[in-house]
């Protein structure tokens, strides 16, 4: 798969809270699948 992630495939509780928060505000993620880990990038910057 093309741009998958390499490398440490943790997540912290904290950041799974965060996402759920960050799709549930946003239309646009509704009958979305993500797949995602720990990372640099702010995660209200990834909706």
């Amino acid at each position: 798969m093309s741009g998958a992630p390499t490398g440490d495939l943790t997540v912290t509780r904290g950041d799974v809270a965060a996402v759920i928060a960050a799709v549930l505000d946003n239309s646009q993620t509704i009958g979305e699948i993500y797949t995602f880990v720990n990372g640099s990038e702010a995660i209200e910057n990834a909706f």
